[in-house]
């Protein structure tokens, strides 16, 4: 299997002082579509492991990934149940590619916080770039269950499925990327592709004719159109 490339940041919180800390962290529970978690940390949590939390964001949103790691550490040494610093260290480990490590750290967040969707679909993307593909689905499965319009969940389900060779379950999870995100190019190439598998060669032209409209030198979607007019031809002429 091809490794998945870098991961996406799906958590990203970006701040630069103590008072933006305080607002998406201090605050109600809460979370948005693209995975930002603003999940309220327990008053017990010490103030120096959040200072130490505070400088492994800073760090993690400056792309130095060992810092981050090590400030998180730190947070963790002196605050186990901090799970906004395990969320973080998880995430820094996995863009490192130390899957593994950032499995245990996921575990240990849903053990604390089942219902953060955040760690469900980074545990179901560190799983799936260790192969684990039914691990993967099965975390994917569950953050659609708490959240049904996680458009990048569905994206990254899509993805799973047709590397194991489900294309009507892939083309059913970029039908709703695309319903609820109609502008994503990316999703309709990949959608068209999987019609062209499926033998829906005039749903697979309509795709990347739509790709051309928002994008008109697309270069997948032409060399798309060429292919599929091709094996059209070829079919047609059996």
């Amino acid at each position: 299997m091809k490794a998945p490339s870098k991961l996406l940041v799906t958590t990203l919180i970006a701040f630069a002082s103590y008072l933006t800390y305080q607002k998406f962290f201090k605050d109600n529970n809460n979370y948005t579509q693209d995975g930002s978690v603003t999940f309220k940390q327990s008053d017990d949590i010490p103030d120096e492991a959040e200072a130490h939390f505070i400088k492994g964001m800073e760090a993690y949103n400056e792309n130095r990934l060992r810092g981050a790691e090590a400030a998180f550490n730190k947070a963790i040494e002196m605050a186990p149940t901090y799970s906004q610093a395990l969320l973080f260290r998880g995430n820094a480990r996995s863009q490192l590619q130390e899957y593994s490590e950032a499995i245990a750290d996921f575990d240990a967040v849903l053990l604390l916080q089942p219902s953060n969707v955040p760690a469900w679909v980074n545990r179901g993307f560190a799983k799936f770039s260790k192969g684990e593909l039914a691990g993967a689905q099965s975390d994917y499965d569950k953050a659609l269950e708490m959240d049904p319009n996680l458009v990048m969940v569905f994206r990254n389900r899509a993805q799973l499925l047709n590397s194991k060779g489900d294309f009507a379950g892939a083309l059913s999870d970029l039908d709703r990327v695309l319903s609820l995100s109609p502008e994503d190019i990316a999703s309709r190439n990949n959608r068209a592709v999987i019609k062209a598998r499926l033998e829906d060669y005039e749903g697979a032209l309509a795709d990347f004719e739509k790709v051309l409209e928002m994008d008109a030198g697309n270069a997948a979607a032409k060399r798309g159109i060429e292919v599929t007019k091709k094996v059209m031809g070829e079919v047609g002429g059996e």
